[in-house]
C-alpha cells in the first residue's frame, strides 16, 4: 500500500464493529494493528478516535521519502546527490 493515513473499519456478524482511525502508514514499514471484536448486535458501532504512533517493531529497516521540489531547493555544494543521504535521519 502507499504510504499515507489510513481508517480501519472491522466487522463480523454476531460482533460489534470497531473502527481504528489516522492508522498511519510511512515508507517500507509494515503494519500491524491488534483489534479485539466484542460480542454485541451488528447495529453497535464502536469508533477508536486516538491512537498511539505506530512504531516499526517487525523490522530494523528505514526509509524516507525526499521530493523533488526539496532537492531542488535545497543549497548543495556542487550539487552531489550522494550529500542527500546525509539529510535522512537514521
Amino acid at each position: 500500500m502507499p504510504p499515507g493515513n489510513y481508517n480501519l473499519s472491522v466487522e463480523a456478524p454476531g460482533f460489534r464493529k470497531t473502527v481504528q482511525n489516522n492508522l498511519e502508514l510511512r515508507v517500507n514499514e509494515r503494519a500491524e494493528v491488534n483489534l479485539q471484536l466484542q460480542l454485541g448486535q451488528v447495529t453497535d458501532t464502536i469508533e477508536v478516535k486516538a491512537a498511539a504512533p505506530l512504531l516499526e517493531s517487525q523490522s530494523s529497516s528505514l526509509g524516507t521519502v525526499i521530493s523533488t521540489q526539496l532537492t531542488e531547493e535545497l543549497p548543495l555544494n556542487g550539487r552531489n546527490f550522494v550529500q542527500l543521504a546525509t539529510l535522512a535521519p537514521g
